[in-house]
């Protein structure tokens, strides 16, 4: 099974999902002159945004693949040709460039990711920023957290930071006898 198709079997599973919960109001948002948490519009607009970010996605996408394969981008897929049109990114996937199909699958997966994120969903949990806090590798405060998984790593891991194994840092956070701690990947504990 290809990263494509990967992808498109996540979003075929995800994106009504997101569809159906666009009229969920917003809870942990406090969008009202009052103060009281809740959606404006009537619909809750990150799952909207959710929802239309990966529909133009999608539509994009196809119209790169068809243009490189025919050389017209043909007509845009309404919403209701979404399932066709996962399926023609994946066939037109072979007949693209693997650095193109990589970078669609890519992009479809953190669509995926994204709307699993959604706070009415909760599948997949959000990444924090650790504020005030340097990474040991790199000395940039670019930590990032999992709270509930209980991992930490640097965002410029892999591209710009390095453990000592020449991997990406990764650290998992025990509690010690002096406290919490990060045990990361190469054995450094801070």
């Amino acid at each position: 099974m290809t990263a494509l198709s990967e992808a498109r079997d996540a979003l075929t599973e995800w994106l009504p999902l997101a569809h159906a919960i666009i009229a969920i109001p917003d809870t942990s948002a406090r969008t009202r002159a009052s103060g009281r948490p809740g959606s404006r519009p009537p619909w809750n607009q990150a799952n909207a945004n959710a929802e239309m970010d990966t529909l133009a996605t999608i539509a994009d996408i196809l119209a790169r693949f068809r243009y490189d394969v025919t050389g017209h981008s043909g007509p845009r897929p309404p919403a209701s040709a979404t399932g066709r049109a996962l399926d023609l990114i994946v066939s037109l996937g072979h007949a693209v460039p693997q650095h193109q199909a990589r970078a669609a699958a890519r992009d479809l997966a953190a669509r995926a990711r994204e709307i699993q994120q959604l706070p009415a969903l909760d599948e997949i949990e959000r990444p924090q920023r650790v504020e005030g806090v340097e990474c040991r590798y790199c000395h940039i405060s670019m930590l990032m957290t999992l709270p509930r998984a209980g991992i930490v790593y640097c965002k410029r891991g892999g591209f710009a930071c390095w453990d000592t194994n020449g991997e990406p840092p990764i650290g998992r956070v025990t509690v010690g006898r002096l406290g919490p701690c990060v045990e990361w990947s190469d054995g450094l504990v801070t």
